[in-house]
C-alpha cells in the first residue's frame, strides 16, 4: 500500500495505490481515510459533508454506507 499525496491541504487529495499479484494494482482516489483489513475495506470521507461519511467494502461488493447518517465519522491519529 503506498499513499501519494496531491496538492495541498485544502485542495488536495491523497491517492491510495495498493499492488496486486502480477503486477496489476488497485487505485482509490479518495478524500479521507482508508483502512484495509485483509478483505475487508473501511473508509471514512473527510471532506465537506452531513454526515454518514462511514463505509465498508467487502471483496469482490460495492461500498455500502454503515454507522448512523447523523453522526459525522473522523479519524484520529494516537499520541505517543
Amino acid at each position: 500500500m503506498a499513499y501519494l499525496p496531491s496538492g495541498g491541504a485544502v485542495m488536495g487529495t491523497e491517492y491510495h495505490v495498493q499492488l496486486k499479484e502480477y503486477g496489476t494494482y488497485e487505485e482509490d482516489t479518495f478524500y479521507g481515510r482508508i483502512k484495509r483489513f485483509g478483505d475487508i475495506t473501511v473508509e471514512i470521507y473527510q471532506g465537506p459533508n452531513q454526515g454518514n461519511n462511514l463505509s465498508i467494502k467487502y471483496k469482490d461488493e460495492e461500498s455500502k454506507q454503515i454507522g448512523s447518517p447523523d453522526y459525522v465519522y473522523i479519524h484520529r491519529k494516537r499520541c505517543a
